[in-house]
């Protein structure tokens, strides 16, 4: 299953023994309606902020069931620099994504999580300032060059019991286990001239977890930018085009969602 984000961003969610009734996902049994949520309102973008780009994805109310209509979308976005101490646009990236939370919070829906890629990130750089209200930050921050990285905004009410994280100074990866949901997240970010070899390490840092878990309980989602446009997510194939890198990288990720 593809859903979210476009440009290269891709999430799969990979099957599990565990199924559900359609109506009820999962999260709700974690997150509850904004009405009775706990998390603190969250804060506005300031004055002279870039403007928040519409339309915000959403999921629709299933079968006319007002339940149903609390949850939106697990948000996939490429940021390209989010420092909130630039001098840039960029320090108005965390603002904005606030803002959209609000917005989501207006039309009575809670984010579960929200993936960026591209953070471009330095280990000096706090949590605390990149925080949201309501969300805890999980970051993997490449190192020994600019650009990259991942981040992962997960819901206060969803408690991350475990993360890992994967940077070999081309790709990066991230890891986050939410036990009380029974799911695990893979953010990943592949920049488009990456080999081979970079790519595989961090599909196999991702997949040794898995074996680790060892509990088809589980339900896995991987998303990110992984910069492989030649995949036709309807029919799972490789299409012609690109280097000889990007068609060996893509069948590498077609291969690891298949296990």
């Amino acid at each position: 299953e593809q859903a979210g984000g476009s440009g290269g961003q891709d999430a799969i969610k990979l099957p599990t023994a565990d199924q559900r009734d359609p109506c009820q996902p999962h999260l709700s049994n974690a997150i509850p309606p904004p009405s009775q949520a706990a998390s603190p309102a969250c804060s506005s973008v300031p004055a002279g902020a870039a403007p928040v780009p519409a339309p915000h994805p959403t999921v629709p109310p299933r079968s006319g069931n007002p339940e149903c209509s609390y949850y939106s979308s697990f948000i996939v976005l490429n940021v390209q620099s989010m420092n909130p101490s630039a001098t840039s646009t960029s320090r108005w990236k965390v603002p904005e994504i606030s803002s959209v939370v609000q917005e989501e919070h207006a039309r009575n829906h809670s984010l579960p999580f929200i993936a960026l890629t591209e953070t471009w990130l330095k280990s000096y750089l706090s949590d605390a300032q990149l925080h949201i209200p309501g969300y805890t930050v999980s970051r993997s921050d490449r190192s020994g060059r600019v650009g990259g990285g991942v981040l992962l905004y997960s819901h206060g009410n969803i408690p991350v019991s475990e993360c890992e994280t994967f940077d070999d100074g081309t790709c990066e990866g991230l890891i986050c286990r939410f036990s009380t949901i029974k799911t695990c997240v893979f953010v990943g970010y592949r920049p488009p001239n990456a080999s081979l070899e970079s790519f595989d390490s961090m599909l196999s840092s991702f997949s040794s977890y898995i074996h680790r878990l060892n509990d088809d309980s589980y339900d896995l989602i991987v998303t990110g930018d992984f910069n492989l446009p030649a995949i036709d997510w309807g029919t799972l194939s490789v299409c012609p085009g690109g280097s000889i890198e990007q068609q060996q990288s893509a069948q590498s990720l077609l291969l690891f969602e298949s296990k």
